[in-house]
């Protein structure tokens, strides 16, 4: 197993405790990501060997970046049924019963699906090159069977996409106490970047169950996966999210952009998919938003604007709501959400390379720290955890490697200080090899 040095190699390090009360679907490698046995010195800093970087060069060469595809403006006609996909296997067999009342979206209205689980969109397409997708709002006590969108492509001529969408009872989203994870700013730009990135995916995502909560949820991203958005990039970022354990919720960053010209989710909604859309779990309401509307072209920013609407609109009365986006969101949104009456319970933000976490008029807003490594400050290579239960959001911070965690406090509890004496609580970041 690989070894990791933390803080120019000193193996024990303290910091202040991040454990602070605050008031997709699954991607399976196809192979398990390599955690070789490293031996020297500098493979051990790196978290590889050449054998390895020689065969993933060779799994995953550079390209050149095609062109852009040209915008064929069409009305469109989306339909098709959410049923209950009762042997699993992502396709509607006979007996499979539709499922009422789920929420659809074509990424600017949203609806509920018929007595028969059946849903219809006609959609408009113009001449800016902007993928659109129908996309289903995962549903508390059920988990997909196969992606919960649908993309429709800017760039063929195709009018009819008949299409549907299978999901499983799970009982573990029912449930109203769990835990997820969230990361950000991983910002590759070549194999040696990514391979240390995947086994840090493949490592915290193999987090064991929390007592009371379970095993971890989700993740979440809140954008800059990639440095620019360049399809090496992203082929490379399969790389990355295909060795995650768990469903991860995938957020544009502006970096995931900068590729082309001008800057825009394109290349996002081609490789990952739709860059805002919805998902419930454990009775909370999440949100994926574009933070950057300029990477948006007119219409898709005002399509994003009247979702976000109609999605929140389509919400029982305080059901919670959890807001994951690249940036934290201004002061002014929380101001709206609350007097539109919406529940905003947390946000997740990222961009800044922190790890701070502050508030919003009393809603917590919690920083994702940066996934890649070589980061300035202690907190490169870190992943938070969020717990949610009916009493509140609580957080944590790991470090990608750690495989220990020992809780010091100095001096005990029950020694005897002066009234001037404080108590300092840290952590010591064990490593296995």
């Amino acid at each position: 197993m690989r070894s990791f040095l933390f803080l120019s190699l000193m193996c024990v390090s303290f910091v202040p405790i991040c454990e602070t009360p605050v008031d997709a679907q699954v991607v399976h490698p196809e192979e398990p990501v390599a955690d070789t046995s490293l031996k020297t010195t500098g493979d051990l800093l790196r978290g590889f060997d050449d054998a390895e970087l020689n065969a993933l060069r060779k799994k995953i060469p550079q390209r050149p970046e095609p062109e852009l595809g040209i915008a064929r403006p069409r009305l469109a006609v989306v339909s098709g049924t959410v049923f209950e996909d009762r042997n699993g296997n992502g396709t509607r067999d006979a007996g499979e019963p539709g499922l009422p009342g789920i929420s659809v979206s074509d990424g600017e209205r949203v609806l509920r699906t018929n007595g028969d689980g059946g849903f219809r969109f006609q959609i408009r397409f113009d001449e800016n090159p902007h993928h659109r997708f129908v996309v289903v709002t995962r549903p508390t006590g059920f988990r997909p069977t196969r992606a919960f969108f649908e993309r429709i492509p800017f760039d063929e001529p195709r009018l009819e996409y008949p299409v549907d969408f299978g999901f499983v009872p799970d009982p573990a989203s029912a449930k109203r106490e769990f835990w997820f994870m969230t990361a950000s700013d991983s910002q590759f730009t070549n194999i040696e970047q990514m391979i240390p990135t995947a086994k840090d995916y493949a490592q915290v995502t193999s987090a064991p169950a929390m007592a009371g909560l379970g095993k971890p949820a989700f993740l979440a991203t809140a954008g800059d996966l990639t440095m620019n958005g360049s399809q090496y990039e992203w082929d490379m970022y399969d790389f990355i999210r295909g060795s995650s354990n768990i469903p991860v919720y995938e957020g544009f960053g502006g970096h995931d952009g900068n590729c082309l010209d001008p800057r825009c989710t394109v290349s996002f909604e081609q490789r990952i998919g739709p860059p805002y859309y919805s998902w419930d779990y454990g009775g909370v309401h999440f949100i994926q938003l574009v933070y950057e509307t300029s990477y948006l072209r007119t219409p898709a920013r005002e399509r994003q604007s009247d979702w976000l609407q109609a999605d929140l609109k389509s919400l029982p009365p305080r059901t919670p709501v959890i807001a994951v986006s690249h940036y934290p969101l201004d002061p002014g949104w929380f101001d709206q959400r609350r007097d539109e009456g919406v529940n905003v319970i947390c946000q997740i933000g990222a961009h800044w390379h922190v790890v701070q976490a502050g508030s919003r008029g009393g809603v917590p807003v919690l920083n994702s720290a940066p996934a890649r490594g070589r980061d300035w400050g202690a907190y490169s290579r870190t992943y938070r955890w969020v717990m949610v239960t009916p009493d509140g959001v609580r957080s944590k911070l790991r470090v990608a490697g750690q495989y220990k965690r020992l809780r010091v406090v100095a001096p005990g509890p029950t020694a005897r200080t002066g009234p001037a004496a404080t108590r300092r609580a840290g952590l010591r970041y064990g490593t296995r090899s």
